[in-house]
């Protein structure tokens, strides 16, 4: 971990840094900015050390990267350095730290990335959008789109796009008009299934669709009960109609046996039994 006193800085070799450990947080550097550096250097102006953190194997740079470029470019082989005891994870929160406070102006995607790093900290996301915030250099409203960004990302994708209309049902034969039925309410219910199809042979030996029966019209009153014994008491349809018009003008009882004992005496008892 980070010691409570700064060490003093001495001459690095530039190459010894690890520049490629994630503490790097600008989208990228800035070409004029490596420029200006490079002509102090190459003048011989004294400037600010880096930083970086040593965990025992690696030499992680944490801040000064414009700096370094710089020493690249005049063909510098070594550069004054402070080198801290930590970790990776040390050198990319003192980059947070610094980077806000030090070197040329950062860019929007500049702060999303800074905001990006300290959300990926184990530590550091647990903290409220408010002290992140200060850690940053941001405003709560950046730390809290990015968190919220984070979040949707690991959900599933969702399709928004609205769901294809259904193909319209064709209503079975001698069905409902629809491919529901209603009830009585108005209110819908179960389909209705399809009828199977009933075929009849014809005198050809073909299959046939099998013919409809016929709607009987409605009988007058007094016809119904008559006729159900039409074939068994051998009457015929005049005496029967002539019998159902004198039930309907409701006349005597007496005139409905006379017609009945026409027809035979079986109908004669069962009219006395049902008038």
């Amino acid at each position: 971990m980070v010691g409570s006193e700064k060490p003093l800085p001495r001459k690095q070799p530039v190459e010894s840094f690890n520049l490629d450990g994630g503490t790097q947080l600008r989208e990228k550097l800035d070409d004029a900015n490596i420029a200006e550096i490079a002509r102090l250097v190459n003048r011989g102006v004294k400037i600010d050390p880096v930083v970086g953190f040593y965990d025992g194997k690696v030499l992680w740079l944490a801040h000064g990267f414009h700096r370094i470029a710089a020493h690249e470019v005049v063909k510098k082989r070594h550069i004054l350095a402070v080198i801290l005891d930590g970790t990776r994870q040390d050198a990319i929160r003192y980059a947070i730290a610094q980077n806000h406070k030090h070197g040329a102006k950062r860019t929007n995607a500049d702060k999303r990335l800074c905001v990006l790093a300290a959300l990926a900290d184990p530590e550091w996301s647990a903290l409220s959008n408010s002290i992140l915030s200060g850690k940053c250099g941001v405003s709560d409203h950046t730390v809290a789109t990015v968190r919220a960004e984070l979040r949707a990302a690991e959900l599933p994708p969702t399709d928004h796009k609205r769901p294809a209309a259904e193909p319209e049902k064709t209503p079975p034969t001698g069905g409902a008009s629809g491919s529901q039925l209603r009830t009585s309410n108005g209110a819908e219910g179960a389909e209705k299934p399809a009828e199977p199809e009933i075929t009849r042979v014809g005198r050809d030996g073909r299959r046939h669709p099998a013919r409809k029966p016929r709607k009987k019209p409605p009988s007058k009153p007094g016809h119904t009960r008559f006729r159900e014994f039409h074939k068994a008491l051998g009457v015929t349809k005049r005496t029967l109609d002539a019998l159902a018009e004198t039930v309907g003008k409701g006349q005597h009882s007496r005139e409905v046996l006379r017609l009945l004992d026409s027809a035979g005496s079986e109908a004669a008892e069962w009219e006395k039994e049902e008038i």
